[in-house]
C-alpha cells in the first residue's frame, strides 16, 4: 500500500515541477528572470521526486529498466568525465554560463526527473504530466492575451518586441505553444475523453495558435503541424484498420515533410513561408558545433563551453553571415550541443537514449491500434521537443518536458505491457483456481513525503549558488558601490564566477573612471577563463595594459580566432 502511495506523490512531484519551472520568472533583484530561477526550483523539485520515488527502487525497477539505466549510468559517468577533464572553468562546467545554465547540474537534475517518472508504473498516472502541461500552458496563453489586450506587466527588458511568455522569448515561447497544441488536438480528436474536455480544447486550440503567430515564431507553427501531424497518424490508424491506410497517410505526411523541410533550406514552393535569415545562421552555428566536438572527442569541450571554441570553429563563410565580430554561446542544435560538451561519449549515450524512447513507441504502436489517448499525447509532445532540439537551444523550461515525457513513454509502454502478462496470468489462474498469497510488507517509519522533503532542501541547497551570485550581481550594480563590485571577484559556495560577470566588471569599473581597479579585473579574468575571447580583448584595449599585456593579449585572440584577419590592424 505504502508502495502506491509513493508513487502518487512521485507523480505527483514530477507534474509540479514541470508546472512551476515551466511558469516560474522571477524579475526582483536578478538580472537573469528566467534561467537561474528555474534551475533554482528544478533542483528543489526533481530532488523532492527523486526522494519520494526512492522506495520504489527495487529489484522489479531495475530489471524491468535496466537497459535504459545502463544508458543513464553511461551518460552520467561521461558528464562527470567531461566534468573534470574539461579545460573550462569548473564552476561554468558545473552551473554553465550566464544566461544559458546549461552546466553539468542542469543535466544531472534531468537525469534525477528522468529516473524518478521512469518509476511509475500506474498508467493512469501519467494522465498527471498532460494536465500539468495544460495548467502551464493555459497560464500562458492568458498572459498572453493580457499582454495583447493590455501590455506587459512583467518589468523586463523585451529587445524582441515580442510575446515572451513565461520562458522569455519569442522562439521559445512559440515552440511551448506548439507543443501545447499537439497535446490539445489530441484530446479533441479522441473519444476516449469526455465531451466537456474536448470542447474546452477545441476553444482554447485557436487562442494558442493566435499566441505562436504573435510570437513571430516559425518553429511554433512547425511544431504544431508535426505534432498534430502524429496525433493524425494514430486517429487513422483506429479508424482504419486496414494497414494500407496507415501507409498511404505515412507516404502524405512524409512527402509534407519533406516539402515542409526543403522550405525551411530555402527550397522549394513552402521556402518563402517557411525560410528565415536565422536558418543559415543557424547552419554556420551547428558547423562550429561538429568541429568543436569533433576536436575534442573524447571528453569534449566542457558544459556550456561552446560559446568559449566558436571563434575557432567556425568557417570561413561565417565571418560573413552572421559576421565577423557575431557570435554565439550555443551551437542552436541540443544535439550538437552535447556532443561539443562531452564529445563522442557523451553524444552516443544521448542517443542511445531517444534511441530507446523511439523504440517504445513503435513497440507500443504495434501492440495497439485503439487510439490511446495518454499515449498519443506524450509521444506528440515528445517529438515535438525532439524537433524543437533539434533546431533550438536547450532552454531548462522546455527541456524538462522532453526528458519527462521520454521518461514517461518508457514507462508507459512498460506499463502497459506488463498489464497484458498481469491479465494473462489471472486468466491461467482462474482457470486452474490456483491463487496467490500476497504478504502485506510492514509500512516503513519515514514517509515518502519526508524523504521527498528532505531531498528538496538539499536541492535548493546544490542549485541555489546561480541565483545568489545573479542577485548579488545585481545588488552590486545597483548600489553604484566600487567595493561591493570588487567584492564579486572573490569566489565563494554562494558566489561561483562567471566569465560574463568578470568582464562585466571590467567594463563598469572602466565606465565609471576606475582604470587601476578595470586593469586588475582584466588580469583575473583571463586567469579565470584563458580562452575568453573577449576577456583577451579587455586588456588589449585597456590604457593601463602594459605592451607586453598587449602583446600576450593580442596572440591569444589571434589563437581563438584565427580566421579573424582584422585583428591586430589599427583602424
Amino acid at each position: 500500500m505504502y508502495l502506491r502511495a509513493s508513487e502518487k506523490l512521485t507523480s505527483t512531484l514530477v507534474a509540479a515541477t514541470l508546472i512551476v519551472v515551466t511558469v516560474i520568472v522571477f524579475t526582483q533583484s536578478v538580472t537573469d528572470p528566467v534561467n537561474v530561477t528555474k534551475l533554482f526550483f528544478l533542483g528543489a523539485f526533481s530532488f523532492a521526486a527523486l526522494g519520494a520515488a526512492s522506495r520504489l527502487f527495487g529489484k522489479k525497477f531495475i530489471k524491468g529498466n535496466s537497459a535504459i539505466l545502463l544508458v543513464l549510468a553511461l551518460f552520467l559517468g561521461s558528464a562527470v568525465s567531461t566534468l573534470l577533464a574539461s579545460k573550462a572553468p569548473f564552476s561554468q562546467s558545473f552551473y554553465g554560463v550566464y544566461g544559458r545554465n546549461n552546466g553539468f547540474l542542469l543535466y544531472f537534475m534531468l537525469v534525477i526527473l528522468f529516473i524518478a517518472t521512469l518509476s511509475i508504473s500506474g498508467k493512469e498516472l501519467f494522465g498527471k504530466f498532460l494536465v500539468a502541461l495544460i495548467i502551464a500552458g493555459t497560464v500562458n496563453v492568458i498572459y498572453a492575451l493580457w499582454v495583447l489586450a493590455f501590455g506587459d506587466f512583467i518589468s523586463w527588458n523585451n529587445q524582441y518586441g515580442n510575446l515572451l511568455g513565461t520562458l522569455g522569448n519569442p522562439n521559445f515561447i512559440g515552440s511551448f505553444f506548439g507543443m501545447f497544441a499537439a497535446l490539445l488536438f489530441a484530446v479533441v480528436v479522441s473519444k476516449q475523453e469526455p465531451k466537456f474536455k474536448r470542447i474546452t480544447g477545441l476553444i482554447i486550440l485557436p487562442l494558442v495558435f493566435l499566441g505562436i503567430v504573435q510570437s513571430h515564431a516559425v518553429q511554433g507553427k512547425v511544431l504544431f503541424i508535426a505534432g498534430a501531424g502524429v496525433v493524425f497518424f494514430y486517429w487513422v490508424r483506429d479508424k482504419f484498420q486496414s494497414v494500407y491506410g496507415s501507409l498511404i497517410y505515412i507516404f502524405l505526411a512524409g512527402t509534407g515533410f519533406a516539402f515542409a523541410l526543403f522550405g525551411t533550406l530555402q527550397k522549394g514552393p513552402l521556402s518563402g513561408i517557411l525560410y528565415k535569415e536565422s536558418v543559415s545562421l543557424r547552419g554556420e552555428y551547428w558547423h562550429a558545433g561538429w568541429i568543436t566536438g569533433l576536436t575534442n572527442p573524447f571528453f569534449g569541450a566542457g558544459f556550456d563551453s561552446y560559446g568559449d571554441w566558436y571563434r575557432r570553429s567556425r568557417r570561413e563563410s561565417a565571418l560573413s553571415i552572421p559576421g565577423i565580430d557575431t557570435v554565439s554561446n550555443a551551437a542552436h542544435n541540443v544535439f550538437l550541443d552535447i556532443f561539443a560538451f562531452g564529445g563522442w561519449p557523451l553524444f552516443i549515450s544521448y542517443i542511445l537514449m531517444v534511441l530507446m524512447v523511439v523504440n517504445s513507441i513503435v513497440k507500443f504502436t504495434l501492440r495497439n491500434r485503439k487510439f490511446d489517448s495518454q499515449f498519443v499525447g506524450l509521444t506528440a509532445v515528445w517529438f515535438c521537443y525532439q524537433l524543437q532540439s533539434a533546431i533550438s537551444i536547450n532552454q531548462i523550461g522546455l527541456a524538462i518536458w522532453g526528458w519527462t515525457f521520454g521518461a514517461a513513454i518508457l514507462a508507459y509502454e512498460r506499463a502497459d505491457r506488463e498489464s497484458i502478462v498481469t491479465n494473462t496470468e489471472s486468466l491461467r489462474k482462474k482457470i486452474t483456481g490456483k491463487h496467490s498469497t500476497k504478504h502485506s510488507s510492514k509500512e516503513p517509519v519515514i514517509s515518502s513525503g519526508l524523504v521527498a522533503g528532505l531531498a528538496s532542501v538539499v536541492g535548493m541547497i546544490i542549485a541555489v549558488p546561480p541565483l545568489s551570485a545573479d542577485m548579488r550581481w545585481r545588488s552590486a550594480q545597483i548600489s553604484q558601490d566600487a567595493n561591493r563590485v570588487e567584492a564579486l571577484l572573490r569566489p565563494s559556495y554562494l558566489n561561483p564566477i562567471n566569465t560574463f560577470e568578470f568582464n562585466n566588471i571590467v567594463g563598469v569599473f572602466e565606465a565609471n573612471g576606475l582604470a587601476d581597479l578595470a586593469h586588475q579585473a582584466s588580469l583575473e579574468a583571463v586567469r579565470f577563463n584563458p580562452d575568453s575571447f573577449d576577456a583577451w580583448r579587455n586588456i588589449n584595449l585597456l590604457s593601463t595594459s602594459t605592451q607586453a599585456e598587449k602583446d600576450l593579449a593580442l596572440s591569444n585572440m589571434k589563437r581563438l580566432d584565427p580566421l579573424n584577419q582584422t585583428l591586430g590592424i589599427k583602424k
